[in-house]
C-alpha cells in the first residue's frame, strides 16, 4: 500500500513539475514576442475565467464556446499571469509563414488587389482627389508623432462648402493588422469615383451623401514592421495601447483602459466632433460577422430592431454573392449583439453611438486577418454590394429641418421618440441648416422637438416605412427672454396698473433716454413693438385692443441692452 502511495504521488509530482516547467517555458516565449511585437496572442478555457472583469485586463480577439482569444501587452500580461491560469500562445496569420506582400509599382494596374507599401498609400488617396478634383479630396485629419497620417477622402458633389445631407463615415484598420477593410475601403473608393455618373448607386451616393472613408485609423500598427511592409503589422499602436479600448465608455466613463487617450484616439474624437456623422462602420477581421451596440451593457439599444435589420440585410447581401458558400455565417446569420459575443470597455462603436449620437457598428470582414492577396478581389465581389448598400442606409428614416417660426432661422434642436428613446438613442439638428437625420425601423413613431428657449413641439403618429424616407419640417416658437439685470436698476421701471384694462403705464424714474418696448404674448410672439423717447416721465401704452391674458414686456436702449422685463395680466 505504502509503495502504491508512493508511487502515485510521484505521478503527481511529475505532472506538476510538467506543468510548472510547460508554462514556464511558455511565459517565456512570451515575453520575447513581446519584446519584439509588444503584444502577443495568446488562449485560454472560457471555463474559469469572468468575461466582464477579465475584459477590463487584456484585449478579448474572439469567444467561443471552449476558448478565449486575447492580445496582451507586457503590462497586460504581466496583470494576466498573476491569475496562474494555463494558457498557450496563438500563432496568428502574421507571424506564421505567409507568404510576404507583393511588391507592385503601380497599385492602379493590379485593381488594388495588393497591400501597399505607406507611400503608395498614400500616393494612392493623393492620386484620387488629383483625378476627381469635383467631387473627391484629400483631408489629413492629423499627423502622428511618427510621421504618419490619418488620411481621410471627402467625397460628394459639394466637396468645398456644406450642404445639407446625411453624413456618413467609414473608417477602417484602428486594429493595424485587421486589413481586409482597408482594401475594401481603396476599392470603393475607386469604384465610386470611377463609376459616378454611370453606375446609379456610386451617383445616388455622391450626390445625396456627405461621405467621408479612412482606410487606414492605425498606421502605425499596420506598418510596425517599417514603411515598406505590413507584413509585420500589430493590433496594437506604437504604445502597445489597443485603440478599440481607449475611447470614453457609456458605462466605466474616461479613461477605462487606465491609459490615457492616444495621438490617434485624439484625433479621431476631434474629428466627429466638427462632423456630426449620422452614421458609420468600423472594419475589423479575425471573424465574419456584423456586430452591432451595446459592447459594453448587457441590455439591448433603443433601436435594436433596426440594428438588425440592416445587419442582417448586409449579411443576406453577402451571403447572396458568396453563392450562400459559408462566408459571413458566424453565429448562423453572421449578426451579434457585441455584449452577447463577449463585453468591450472603450470600444469606438460605443462611444460614436453614446456619445455622438451617430449610428455606428462593427464589421468584421474575414476569418483570417491578413487574407492573401489572391483572396482579396473575391472578397471585395462578396461584400461590393452589402457596403454600398449600407452606406444608401442613411438617407433613409424621418428626416428634415427645424426652423424659428418667425423668422425661418435654423435651430439646433433636441429630436427625441417618446416612449422609445433611451441611452442618448436621440438625435439633434445641427447648425448651419437645422438637418436632422432619425435613422428608424418601420413603425409609426411620437417625435418631439425641443431647444432652449423654444416651445416644444411633439408629432403624433409619423410613419416610418424601411428603404424610404419620411420628410418632417419643423417650425418651433420661440419663447420671451429676458436677461437678469444688477439690483441698482431692476426698479427704475414699473409697469402698473396690474392687471391692466385700456391703457398701461410704464414709470421710468431716472431714465432719460431713447426706449424699445415690446410685449409678447404667451407663445412668445411680438404683438406691441414701440421707440418711444423717455424724459423720466410715465409713458402711456394703448392695450385695449389685446384680449385678456397674460403678457410679458421687455424694456431696453435703442443699443440693444435690457433695463427691464416682467410679466402683466390684461383684465377686463
Amino acid at each position: 500500500m505504502k509503495i502504491l502511495f508512493f508511487f502515485i504521488v510521484c505521478i503527481f509530482s511529475f505532472i506538476n513539475s510538467f506543468y510548472a516547467f510547460s508554462q514556464n517555458s511558455s511565459i517565456d516565449e512570451a515575453y520575447k514576442i513581446l519584446e519584439n511585437r509588444g503584444e502577443v496572442v495568446l488562449a485560454i478555457s472560457r471555463k474559469t475565467i469572468d468575461l466582464e472583469s477579465f475584459t477590463r485586463m487584456v484585449s478579448i480577439d474572439n469567444v467561443n464556446v471552449d476558448s478565449i482569444y486575447f492580445y496582451a501587452s507586457s503590462k497586460e500580461f504581466e496583470k494576466f499571469i498573476s491569475l496562474n491560469q494555463n494558457f498557450r500562445i496563438v500563432k496568428t496569420s502574421i507571424l506564421s509563414d505567409f507568404s510576404e506582400p507583393s511588391k507592385v509599382e503601380n497599385l492602379e494596374k493590379s485593381n488594388f488587389n495588393v497591400y501597399p507599401t505607406y507611400p503608395q498609400y498614400d500616393s494612392i488617396m493623393h492620386n484620387f482627389a488629383q483625378q476627381h478634383p469635383t467631387i473627391c479630396r484629400y483631408v489629413n485629419l492629423g499627423t502622428l508623432a511618427s510621421g504618419r497620417k490619418i488620411i481621410a477622402l471627402h467625397i460628394g458633389d459639394n466637396i468645398y462648402q456644406n450642404d445639407a445631407e446625411p453624413r456618413f463615415l467609414y473608417t477602417s484598420s484602428m486594429h493595424g493588422d485587421e486589413l481586409t477593410g482597408f482594401i475594401f475601403m481603396i476599392k470603393l473608393i475607386d469604384f465610386l469615383l470611377s463609376n459616378y455618373g454611370t453606375d446609379s448607386s456610386a451617383t445616388k451616393i455622391i450626390n445625396n451623401i456627405d461621405l467621408w472613408i479612412n482606410p487606414m485609423a492605425n498606421p502605425n500598427g499596420t506598418y510596425h514592421g517599417g514603411n515598406s511592409t505590413v507584413f509585420s503589422a500589430t493590433r496594437y499602436n506604437s504604445n502597445s495601447v489597443d485603440l478599440n479600448r481607449n475611447y470614453p465608455d457609456p458605462d466605466d466613463g474616461a479613461h477605462p483602459d487606465g491609459n490615457i487617450y492616444q495621438e490617434e484616439t485624439n484625433i479621431f474624437i476631434a474629428f466627429t466632433d466638427s462632423m456630426h456623422f449620422n452614421m458609420s462602420a468600423n472594419f475589423h477581421g479575425g471573424a465574419e460577422v456584423a456586430n452591432y451596440t451595446w459592447d459594453t451593457w448587457s441590455k439591448l439599444p433603443a433601436d435594436a430592431n433596426w440594428w438588425k435589420y440592416i445587419c442582417k440585410e448586409y449579411a443576406d447581401t453577402a451571403h447572396f454573392y458568396n453563392n450562400y458558400n459559408n462566408y459571413f455565417t458566424m453565429f448562423g446569420a453572421g449578426i451579434t449583439n457585441g455584449y452577447q459575443w463577449y463585453p468591450v470597455a472603450g470600444g469606438r462603436q460605443d462611444f460614436m453611438n453614446y456619445y455622438k449620437q451617430c449610428r455606428e457598428v462593427t464589421l468584421e470582414v474575414s476569418n483570417t486577418k491578413l487574407l492573401p492577396e489572391n483572396q482579396l478581389n473575391t472578397y471585395w465581389q462578396w461584400s461590393k454590394k452589402s457596403l454600398i448598400n449600407y452606406i444608401l442606409q442613411v438617407n433613409y428614416g424621418l428626416q428634415g429641418v427645424v426652423i424659428d417660426s418667425t423668422n425661418g432661422s435654423p435651430i439646433a434642436a433636441k429630436v427625441f421618440i417618446s416612449n422609445h428613446d433611451i441611452d442618448s438613442s436621440h438625435v439633434f439638428s445641427y447648425l448651419p441648416f437645422g438637418d436632422y437625420y432619425r435613422l428608424l425601423d418601420s413603425g409609426f413613431y411620437s417625435v418631439t422637438y425641443s431647444a432652449p428657449n423654444y416651445y416644444s413641439k411633439t408629432i403624433n403618429s409619423i410613419r416610418i416605412d424601411r428603404h424610404s424616407k419620411t420628410v418632417l419640417n419643423v417650425a418651433l416658437k420661440a419663447k420671451p427672454t429676458f436677461i437678469s439685470l444688477p439690483t441698482k436698476y431692476r426698479f427704475q421701471v414699473s409697469v402698473f396698473p396690474n392687471p391692466a384694462d385700456d391703457i398701461l403705464k410704464i414709470s421710468n424714474k431716472n431714465i432719460d433716454n431713447e426706449l424699445l418696448i415690446k410685449i409678447f404674448n404667451s407663445l412668445g410672439i411680438v404683438i406691441i413693438e414701440k421707440k418711444i423717447e423717455s424724459k423720466g416721465e410715465n409713458i402711456l401704452l394703448n392695450v385695449k385692443n389685446l384680449p385678456e391674458g397674460i403678457y410679458f414686456i421687455k424694456i431696453s436702449s435703442l443699443s440693444g441692452m435690457q433695463i427691464s422685463d416682467g410679466k402683466f395680466l390684461i383684465k377686463r
